[in-house]
């Protein structure tokens, strides 16, 4: 079966790990990790925006690497454009090599899609602040969100990733 013929909302396995399909656009595909991966800093010093941060480094080298290791194909992920604002605007976007996180206006607009997890998770949104224009980390419970520093400890990563449709299950 491909990832193409799956129904959103549909769990499946990848490289050995449980995902659920979030939204399709022509042959792609959002899909989300069921379970998440532990608790990470967002960053390790203060930096705000998401392709600049450890977190980001560390989905798109160590945490595709297992993916890779475990069966994945790098050619079934393809770049995820992570879209910060409803208004869904190229600049409100920026573009991850393979694996990042939902925004916070795609987790409440896919929330009954999700499977709850009651602790504080990252997600990312825009900001204007110290940093200037640009992704700003925000931690949150369904329903709840609230700023962290990037370097707070406790807020649990679950990966998103663009695949392709002919991905085989």
């Amino acid at each position: 079966m491909q990832l193409k013929a799956l129904e959103l909302g549909s769990y499946f396995t990848y490289a050995g790990k449980q995902w659920i399909l979030l939204d399709r656009r022509d042959d792609l595909h959002l899909c989300l990790a069921v379970e998440p991966v532990g608790s990470r800093q967002y960053d390790r010093g203060k930096r705000a925006r998401f392709e600049e941060s450890s977190l980001c480094a560390w989905l798109n080298e160590e945490y595709f690497r297992d993916l890779l290791q475990a069966g994945g194909k790098a050619e079934d992920i393809t770049s995820m454009q992570m879209n910060l604002s409803i208004s869904r605007t190229d600049r409100d976007c920026i573009r991850v090599p393979h694996v990042g996180l939902l925004s916070w206006h795609q987790r409440i607009h896919y929330d009954a899609l999700i499977p709850r997890v009651w602790k504080w998770e990252w997600s990312c949104t825009i900001s204007e602040g110290v940093h200037g224009k640009g992704l700003r980390c925000i931690a949150g419970k369904p329903a709840t969100y609230a700023y962290y520093p990037p370097n707070h400890p406790d807020p649990i990563v679950r990966p998103a990733a663009v695949m392709k449709g002919e991905v085989k299950l």
